[in-house]
């Protein structure tokens, strides 16, 4: 009985083709993998692991030829340069993963025919943009896809837009688009995206960089999940990562965002204001990050009232917190400090932020911050002027 196959590391071929028959699940992650079997019969399986295979470089052209029932297939973080036409057998997939394959740089077509497909990731693949043939798979809950600076792709003739693609998704549940905020060719389709975002009334996690905070408020003002809410605006977001701007100015340690999934992420850099949908995001926020912001000196010039959501805070350039520690931070556990050689006053204590268990700052900024000394003992305790640890910040998970 082989239900479950698993394979260890240090053995250094596939399992036999007859160990597969009975399986269910087959777990060969991680594993040194070189080649798959032709052909296995495996009718029974229902998930198949295969990725952190990196030598791992082609599926055969026969290989899921008796896989109707595989229900979940990871194949990330391989070195698989395509996937054959037998990929339409798998008629029952709801999970294709090809995160992470960087020498995968094409869909084939027969992906079309993968009809209960609920989630597809090609993050950081060499897939460039949005195939054609991913609007085919209309019953998708789940993309995850890398923008790479290919605003438009040709595939058989027929030229696709991210727009038109999220267009013939309405199912969409999550929506990843990893791009890179300083890309000026991100910056000019990103509106018209955030646009048709809109139209999706089911999504509830969102990964996206908004180019300025007029896209953004377009955005929410404008989104019909945003607002399909019984009680407040975006309440029915159960995570997202938003980075609205671009860091052109100093740079420091990025957070490891990943790290942040189920978490609601906002990153604010380079901006010039504060307007109010910035405060109605950050309403909804657990970690934020306030990056070279020309005008805001003092964090409560914020004036938010989102303070009892926060955990994480990052601030970058401030002269002040606040006047005084009537500044509640109820969730706040963790605070990093970059830059603010004019930040002498630290409203915290264990009165008004109770679940401080960090700070990280710089220690020469510390040894000049003027607190009492009881008040300074208190708060000593939580410091960590490591480089290294504040590298590992994005490590922190919170319940």
């Amino acid at each position: 009985n082989y239900e479950m196959l698993l394979r260890h590391s240090e053995e250094s071929e596939c399992p036999l083709d007859r160990k597969w028959v009975n399986a269910k699940v087959i777990s060969l992650m991680n594993s040194n993998l070189i080649q798959l079997p032709a052909k296995p019969d495996c009718s029974m399986v229902s998930t198949l692991f295969l990725q952190k295979n990196e030598n791992l470089s082609a599926v055969p052209p026969s290989f899921f030829t008796c896989m109707s029932t595989l229900k979940i297939l990871d194949l990330c973080g391989t070195s698989i340069e395509s996937l054959p036409s037998s990929i339409s057998i798998l008629t029952s997939l709801k999970a294709l993963y090809l995160n992470d394959c960087g020498r995968l740089v094409h869909i084939p077509e027969e992906i079309q025919q993968l009809r209960n497909l609920e989630l597809l990731d090609i993050c950081r693949s060499g897939i460039r943009g949005f195939p054609a043939v991913i609007g085919s798979i209309t019953h998708l809950r789940c993309l995850r896809v890398s923008f790479t600076s290919v605003v438009r792709l040709e595939v058989n003739g027929i030229q696709a837009t991210p727009c038109e693609t999220i267009q013939r998704l309405p199912h969409l549940e999550e929506l990843t688009i990893d791009a890179d905020p300083k890309d000026p060719k991100w910056n000019i389709i990103a509106h018209s995206i955030a646009e048709k975002m809109a139209d999706l009334e089911k999504l509830s996690t969102l990964s996206f960089c908004f180019p300025t905070t007029v896209s953004l408020e377009s955005f929410i003002r404008t989104s019909k999940s945003w607002k399909n809410s019984s009680s407040q605006a975006g309440s029915n977001f159960r995570s997202f990562n938003i980075i609205v701007g671009s860091q052109k100015a100093r740079k420091f340690p990025a957070l490891d965002v990943p790290k942040w999934s189920g978490q609601r992420y906002f990153q604010y850099s380079g901006g010039v204001d504060m307007p109010d949908v910035v405060k109605e995001v950050l309403r909804r926020t657990y970690a934020f990050e306030l990056i070279a912001h020309q005008s805001i000196t003092n964090f409560s010039d914020l004036a938010f009232d989102g303070k009892e959501c926060l955990k994480f805070c990052r601030v970058e350039g401030l002269v002040s917190i606040h006047s005084d520690d009537s500044f509640e931070w109820r969730e706040l556990q963790l605070i990093e400090i970059l830059h603010c050689d004019e930040l002498v006053n630290l409203p915290l204590s264990t009165m008004n932020a109770a679940k401080l268990r960090c700070i990280r700052c710089n220690e020469n900024w510390w040894g000049k911050v003027m607190v009492n000394d009881e008040v300074r003992a208190n708060l000593q305790r939580f410091c960590s002027f490591s480089q290294s640890e504040i590298r590992q910040i994005g490590s922190m998970t919170f319940p």
